[in-house]
């Protein structure tokens, strides 16, 4: 008998026994849980940044959207809570403070909101406002009496603060009440702040940002541009419609072959 296949259609056979057809479905479910995973998994890398900087009670975390920033503020929040520190997670979008929530909804010293939440909770109730809900009511007047109440507390709240979307809330009269609610105040206290000064300064583009953060305290600033949630088709594409600069550093996602 012979040991070599016969004819075209034994080859086909063969070779269809040995490696069949198929097709291989991923589910968006599947699909969509994989890429948090890898996507959690990069951005561990960056808390090496709190490592080092852990000698430092005030730091300030530079970089562009998709450098891990959020993720680096809930684990600092974390280390804190961990010490025993009551600590505040402020950010300013609503749909942030609700994820951020889910995820550190059961570590009972640490709160989640956003700024302007938390400044209605100290609202005087019989204060009358001049321009309720419109125009100078949320960057003026809420400020100032949220900061007057918080000012009559016996202590501040918090041992520890952590700002997400930093470069929305830095304020002056924001600061002044962030000061108020935290123990040693930010010239003396312990808080990280993490922000996207270059691209992402939506609601105060014409603010020194860093003139007044440093009218306020002295404290150690980190860059990072390492992208861990997109794809490089993704990166060069923003960079290139953005002129993104300086650019990321790297990208730590593979790609996919999807065109942005």
């Amino acid at each position: 008998t012979s040991k070599s296949p016969a004819n075209n259609l034994e080859k086909l056979a063969i070779k269809s026994a040995l490696r069949p057809d198929f097709e291989y479905f991923e589910s968006p479910s599947s699909r969509l849980q994989r890429s948090e995973q890898e996507i959690k998994q990069y951005t561990e890398e960056q808390f090496e940044i709190l490592d080092a900087l852990a000698a430092n009670r005030r730091v300030l975390i530079e970089g562009p959207a998709g450098t891990g920033k959020t993720l680096i503020a809930i684990e600092n929040a974390r280390r804190a809570s961990s010490e025993g520190k009551s600590t505040l997670l402020l950010c300013y979008n609503n749909t942030l403070a609700a994820w951020i929530t889910t995820l550190t909804e059961s570590d009972k010293n640490i709160h989640v909101s956003t700024l302007h939440s938390l400044m209605e909770r100290y609202r005087d109730p019989n204060h009358r406002f001049k321009n309720f809900r419109r125009g100078t009511y949320w960057t003026d007047e809420l400020p100032e009496v949220a900061t007057l109440s918080a000012m009559s507390l016996d202590t501040p709240p918090y041992d520890c603060i952590v700002i997400d979307e930093a470069q929305d809330l830095i304020r002056e009269n924001y600061l002044m009440f962030i000061d108020s609610i935290l123990k040693e105040g930010l010239e003396s206290g312990t808080w990280t702040m993490l922000g996207d000064f270059e691209n992402q300064a939506i609601y105060t583009r014409d603010i020194d940002h860093m003139d007044i953060l440093e009218n306020q305290a002295s404290f150690a600033r980190v860059g990072i541009r390492d992208n861990c949630r997109n794809t490089p088709d993704i990166c060069d594409y923003v960079s290139s419609i953005t002129d993104l600069d300086p650019p990321y550093r790297k990208t730590r996602r593979q790609s996919n072959n999807h065109s942005p």
